[in-house]
């Protein structure tokens, strides 16, 4: 009776063991309680379907990354084209660091969204070869970094301003490059010409790359770490060079009023204060260099992973196979994501700190202006009051208002008082207190307004209580409503597209362009949110200034006729006192305010 009842116990047990996980799961995954648990790239009770949503998902995302690419490309073409005196594509084509970065992660970024969407479709080689592509591309990518920033600590006359390409670094970048290549193309030979396992032979090669990225990321960090750490290298030579020259000439002169040679000095240490370095710009690149580093360290963890992966990959279960799987493919995207987000100013690479280091001290805003920004700083240079001179009488008494230099309206009353918030003289010196509030206001976005364009004075501020309401406009306003409207009806809409079409393929398409629409809008948000707050508070603010209370009043008068320009009027003066002509008596009197101190009389005897 027992023994019967064991057999009967084990035959069930086998065709139980048949019945529910047939074919043994194809080979793709586990037989848990009866169901199949499937490896990550299939689905299906058997486990013998190809899991869509998978390749779907990922290619949607290097797909999306490749187009945002190419957009950043084309922008920055077209600011080059523009800043050209005489345009020409030619030109605007010209190889440079940052267009170089958008090809190569152009072409890695289509590498592997062609495999995503292909590799079902594909042979076992053409596979393991698209899949190989991508880390070569990325490799030439890290290399240029670090061969730009190794130019930066070394070369002290590169110029930052104007990031063109590699110099004495290049024939590196080329050395390192063939090597990366030339791996690349024996791997594909290997594998279309030998009949060997080509799983271990792909991973053989992914061994050789993971080596290549361990030297590229030791360069990276060290040399990322001296430049935004430490901030040291030739770089901050020169640029206190350039931007401390009276310093720099008084200490030459004085070496040469000693008898020493200039020639034959020590190497130059500069030592930064911390007053001069941007904190907020220093903090950016510490962030975005650790982030890059920290994923590269790990992929090449993942890597070397990849290489022992016949022995360790059967004795984990599947889940835990997939959660590797997923996480490598995650720092796969990171590792691409990762330059048009350090690159997203297009348009403008000389305020990007990977591309210029000197972004790292505070002075270099105020420099790196484009040419429209410095119509308005040369406006102020240029604004003069040519000298009005009465030739038909004998004196005459000319009284001239101190104009506001924003509005040239000195009879308002609506504008607050006149005052002299900075260190200026003459015509850019007094501004009504309301207009240069709102000045302040309208380039709320630039952390440097707070200080004048002209002597670079810093305004004295007195704080207030911000309101964030104010500081939104009608058309600011309105699309920030925009935004929250769709950032709340995203998800609704794709609830009811999945409902409507439950397919795997239809879900994770609507959900990835939700995910991409709430990012976009979420950073749209915080930039408004932000700029809104700037302006809030500006516009609580009190700006502190000298009162301007009295007309400033020139009183002019002439024996003869005098000429009209400053150098006529010497030349006739040089001229009167070689001759026994009469001469000439001019006397001015200027009395500005009661917070400038009058003039005295000047009388010029030829």
């Amino acid at each position: 009776m027992w023994r019967e009842a064991s057999a009967y116990l084990l035959k069930m047990m086998q065709l139980s063991d048949l019945g529910d996980c047939p074919a043994n799961c194809s080979g793709h995954g586990d037989c848990n309680d009866g169901v199949c648990v499937c490896e990550l790239e299939y689905q299906g009770t058997e486990c013998d379907d190809i899991n869509n949503a998978y390749f779907v998902a990922f290619g949607l995302i290097f797909y999306l990354l490749s187009i945002c690419c190419t957009i950043q490309l084309i922008l920055c073409i077209q600011s080059d084209f523009r800043r050209l005196k005489n345009p020409s594509f030619q030109k605007a084509l010209r190889v440079t660091t940052q267009k170089l970065l958008y090809v190569l992660v152009i072409i890695a970024a289509l590498s592997r969204a062609l495999y995503f969407s292909l590799q079902p479709y594909l042979s076992e080689t053409w596979a393991s070869n698209m899949m190989s592509m991508y880390y070569p591309l990325l490799l030439s990518c890290f290399s240029l970094v670090v061969c730009f920033w190794a130019e930066a600590f070394h070369l002290s006359e590169k110029q930052h301003n104007n990031p063109g390409f590699l110099r004495d670094s290049f024939r590196y970048f080329i050395l390192f490059n063939v090597l990366l290549y030339i791996l690349l193309v024996a791997e594909f030979i290997t594998m279309e010409t030998t009949s060997s396992d080509h799983q271990i032979l792909g991973n053989v090669f992914n061994g050789c790359f993971a080596g290549l990225m361990t030297i590229e990321v030791i360069f990276f960090l060290a040399y990322g770490v001296e430049v935004f750490f430490k901030i040291k290298g030739a770089f901050t030579v020169n640029y206190h060079s350039t931007n401390q020259q009276p310093t720099s000439a008084i200490g030459q002169n004085s070496l040469k009023a000693s008898g020493q040679s200039t020639d034959q000095s020590p190497d130059l240490t500069v030592h930064v204060s911390s007053q001069s370095v941007d904190v907020s710009i220093m903090h950016q690149s510490r962030i975005g260099l650790l982030f890059q580093g920290l994923l590269q360290i790990v992929m090449v963890l993942f890597l070397m992973l990849n290489v022992t992966e016949p022995q360790w990959r059967e004795s984990l279960p599947v889940l835990k196979r997939n959660v590797h799987d997923v996480l490598f493919r995650i720092v796969e995207v990171g590792l691409a994501l990762w330059f048009p987000c350090v690159l997203w100013k297009s348009r403008s690479p000389e305020s990007l700190w990977m591309l210029n280091p000197t972004r790292l001290f505070r002075q270099t805003r105020d420099e790196e202006k484009s040419q429209g920004g410095k119509k308005e700083e040369d406006w102020l240079l240029c604004r003069t009051r040519a000298p009005t001179y009465d030739s038909t009488a004998d004196s005459s008494k000319v009284e001239k208002e101190v104009e506001c230099w924003i509005c040239y309206d000195h009879q308002r009353t609506d504008a607050g008082p006149m005052i002299q918030p900075c260190e200026c003289k003459g015509d850019v010196a007094y501004v009504h207190h309301e207009c240069l509030k709102r000045w302040l206001m309208e380039s709320a976005d630039n952390p440097e307004a707070l200080q004048c364009k002209v002597c670079q004075s810093k305004y004295q501020l007195k704080t207030g209580s911000a309101n964030i309401l104010k500081g939104f406009q009608l058309k600011q306003g309105l699309f920030t409503a925009i935004a929250l409207g769709i950032m709340t009806a995203g998800p609704v809409a794709v609830y009811f597209v999945m409902k409507k079409y439950p397919s795997d393929v239809v879900s994770v398409v609507s959900i990835g362009a939700c995910i991409f629409l709430e990012m976009v809008c979420l950073k749209y948000l915080g930039i408004s949110l932000c700029n809104a707050y700037n302006r809030a508070s500006i516009s609580s603010l009190h700006i502190i200034g000298k009162m301007v209370n009295r007309p400033e009043t020139v009183v002019t008068t002439t024996t003869t006729t005098p000429t009209t320009s400053s150098s006529e009027s010497s030349a006739t003066s040089a001229s009167c006192t070689s001759s026994k002509e009469p001469s000439v008596s001019i006397v001015s009197v200027s009395v500005i305010g009661p917070e400038v101190s009058s003039d005295g009389v000047q009388v010029h005897h030829g």
